[in-house]
Formats: structure tokens, sequence, C-alpha cells
């Protein structure tokens, strides 16, 4: 599949390095996956913006 921006019938991924993603849903139901290796830690800053 190789490194990039690659779109897709639900969305668009990012992809960089590793095996690991976080995947966003828009409000439109399309969705984001982000490659990262520290998915569980973005996810933690993402709520915590959302709360503000």
């Amino acid at each position: 599949m190789g490194w990039g921006i690659r779109n897709g019938k639900d969305g668009q991924a990012f992809t960089v390095k590793g095996n690991k993603a976080l995947k966003i849903v828009l409000s439109n139901n399309r969705s984001l996956l982000i490659g990262t290796q520290l998915p569980q830690e973005i996810n933690a800053i993402l709520k915590a913006k959302k709360k503000v």
C-alpha cells in the first residue's frame, strides 16, 4: 500500500510509518484514518480538546 494520502469509499487515510492508526469519524459520516505510532495519546488529546 505504501505511504501517503489514500482515498477510499468511506474517507481518506494519511499514512507515514508503522501499522497503527486513529480513525476519526466526521459529522458527515466520512472518516479520516491517520497513521500514528501513538493512537491512544492522540485520542486522549482530541477528547480533552473536545471538552474545552
